[in-house]
């Protein structure tokens, strides 16, 4: 009978791994001699070689407190990463308001500069009309004296 593959990946790592915060009874690191210095883990008597060793059993408590941890860090990074966020963009909104308010000011200044010169062409346009209502009132009183006589 051929013996089962090594274990991969994630189930590697849990076999590997020693428990948090616990010491195994043989004062070992948990991986066993041959993992430790890399070699595989077929040479572990328990790893199901012979059919009559029993399966070793996982520590569920144990994963599910490594999981706990883990997920305990990666909260506790969210949360900083919001607040740094948070931090970040009421540093924006004021940027954005000083930016909108200055803005806000320039505009008024050209608006009321292209208001003062339309109303400068206005007035200039408005003398040049009156001079020309003038200059033709003047030329129909030439022409009515000169055909009066």
């Amino acid at each position: 009978m051929r013996p089962p593959p090594a274990p991969t990946g994630i189930e590697a790592h849990i076999r590997s791994s020693p428990p948090v915060g616990a010491a195994r009874s043989d004062g070992s690191d948990g991986r066993g001699a041959g993992a430790a210095n890399g070699q595989s883990e077929k040479g572990r008597g328990s790893t199901g070689e012979d059919p009559a060793d029993p399966i070793e059993q996982a520590d569920w408590e144990d994963l599910y407190d490594q999981f706990k941890e883990k997920m305990e860090e990666h909260y506790t990074n969210e949360v900083q990463l919001h607040e740094e966020f948070v931090a970040l963009m009421k540093f924006f909104k004021s940027w954005s308001e000083t930016g909108q308010s200055v803005e806000a000011e320039r505009a008024s200044k050209r608006l009321r500069r292209r208001m003062s010169y339309v109303e400068a062409a206005e007035d200039d346009l408005e003398g040049k009309r009156q001079h020309y209502i003038k200059v033709v009132r003047a030329f129909e009183s030439a022409l009515n004296l000169l055909n009066s006589t």
